[in-house]
């Protein structure tokens, strides 16, 4: 996975033809010419991040966050190399989540995108236009260590979240950069999952989608000694979609 650096529109054209084979081939059925994966993660630029020090620091949070989804596509590509090596029925299904390979993290050449999406409108609108997966919009504050407020635009891939924005906090620390058990990864995991079951993929490909993001939820559970703010909704959520009411 790299970060995009071609236009918007001549990206979602590629990763439309290059996957439809391979998402046919993962029993998506909600799959065709007009209704394609959303793999596209536009980021904007955050308050906070135009003085010298400031976007020092917000270009260190690029890099994070790009290193943080390599991460998570690598490791479930190692997952889906595991489990489709194995002689068992589930792996024909399991490689199917091998189409995550074209996960993409958009920054134009200029920079993050300027954030002029200042209404609920605004923001729906160019969520879909550009079929992206998210949008990371927020604030840099700095601090020893500094952190990051994403707020973070999921559209109709909320599921049984109460709104299409999922606040979270980064702090970055050296100990967390290359951990991919943080709350930006955990919504990533959860939109993803939500996205695999508007397409109407097989039920295990969402299923492993929801399980990997609530790993995720235990590990920061553990860590951080409980969960605040939208975190306790993101949990509800989840318990929801791996265990749905009757």
């Amino acid at each position: 996975m790299h970060i995009l650096r071609l236009s918007v529109l001549n990206c979602a054209v590629a990763v439309a033809l290059k996957l439809t084979s391979s998402l046919a081939a993962a029993e998506c059925t909600g799959i065709s010419a007009s209704v394609q994966p959303r793999l596209i993660i536009p980021l904007f630029r955050y308050a906070g991040s135009t003085e010298s020090v400031a976007s020092n620091n917000f270009s260190l949070f690029q890099a994070v966050i790009t290193t943080k989804l390599n991460a998570l596509v690598g490791e479930v590509q190692q997952r889906v190399s595991m489990q489709g090596d194995a002689s068992t029925s589930n792996g024909a299904t399991d490689i199917g989540l091998g189409y995550l390979r074209a996960l993409q993290l958009y920054i134009p050449q200029d920079g993050p995108i300027p954030d002029s999406l200042n209404t609920p409108e605004k923001l729906e609108t160019y969520w879909r236009k550009q079929n992206a997966l998210q949008l990371l919009r927020g604030e840099l504050w700095s601090g020893k260590p500094y952190f990051v407020d994403s707020h973070i635009f999921v559209g109709d891939l909320r599921g049984d979240f109460p709104s299409t924005v999922i606040n979270v906090r980064l702090a970055i620390r050296p100990e967390l950069i290359g951990n991919n058990n943080d709350s930006h990864s955990l919504v990533t995991y959860y939109a993803l999952a939500m996205d695999a079951k508007r397409l109407k993929c097989d039920p295990a490909i969402v299923r492993n989608l929801l399980s990997r993001a609530w790993s995720v939820m235990q590990d920061l559970n553990r860590r951080e000694g409980g969960m605040v703010g939208d975190m306790i909704e993101l949990e509800r959520s989840l318990k929801h979609e791996l265990n749905p009411s009757p």
